[in-house]
């Protein structure tokens, strides 16, 4: 004869139940091959490594260990746990849309579409669980006054405070994305491919640096170690001179 199955009734509200399955869902969102980072970049001179964004995720919070402790001297006070949180879940939007959109081509309206895509994941979770992970999952956006908008008066509110109260974090944050892309072209220049790190440096990295550096004037001495914005500014200028192929490719990041 068979056992008769018990029934999960033991948990209170079931509210461990809705975070059991949504702890499925990311883990099989993120690590699915049919969203994977850089594709723009898969066929040109010699290809380069698969990233799904259970990596990415992974492995940029790890990173933004590293970026903020780096960072403690000029920001003593960063909430490192709440930028580690971000930081984890920031692409959790792009996974439940099974797409992957390039920082320099991304819209405004795709942002507030990951935003709904999180949210409604989020919708079986108690009021506190869910603005806990609403208000980590907005940082990222909460500098962008212009989009503000676009979005729900719930999202707007968080951002508004968001600005007000975490400011620093949030701006740290996008350094982080930006280190984060940065260990990718040099893992893939180490590889033997010079095109990614070209390509990026041209189409977004200088001028994003370029504003680091309004906020901590050393920050590649910092970040990426003493020599790093002449050694960028060198490579350009040599793969130029070399006749490095420079045909933009501008489709999923």
């Amino acid at each position: 004869m068979k056992a008769s199955r018990l029934p999960l009734r033991v948990f209170p509200g079931q509210e461990l139940l809705q975070v059991q399955q949504l702890w499925s869902q990311l883990q099989s969102v993120l690590n699915s091959d049919a969203v994977l980072r850089w594709q723009r970049f898969a066929d040109h001179h010699g290809g380069i490594r698969d990233q799904n964004l259970i990596e990415h995720s992974y492995a940029i919070t790890v990173l933004g260990t590293f970026v903020v402790e780096k960072l403690r001297p000029h920001f003593p006070n960063l909430d490192l746990g709440f930028i580690l949180q971000a930081l984890l879940i920031h692409d959790i939007g792009e996974a439940l849309l099974r797409r992957d959109v390039s920082y320099i081509e991304k819209k405004a309206t795709d942002d507030v579409d990951e935003y709904e895509s999180v949210k409604s994941a989020l919708s079986g979770l108690s009021p506190e669980l869910r603005a806990m992970y609403l208000e980590a999952f907005l940082l990222q956006f909460c500098l962008d006054t212009d989009k503000y908008s676009l979005f729900d008066a719930e999202a707007q509110e968080t951002m508004r405070l968001l600005a007000a109260f975490k400011q620093w974090e949030a701006r740290v944050f996008n350094l982080i994305e930006h280190v984060d892309y940065m260990m990718f072209m040099l893992e893939t220049y180490r590889a033997g491919n010079d095109y990614l790190l070209y390509q990026v440096l041209l189409s977004s990295e200088m001028a994003a640096w370029e504003g680091f550096r309004k906020m901590i004037p050393d920050v590649e001495t910092l970040i990426l170690g003493v020599g790093a914005k002449e050694w960028f500014q060198d490579f350009i200028a040599n793969y130029e001179a070399s006749g490095g192929d420079r045909t933009p490719t501008l489709k999923s990041r």
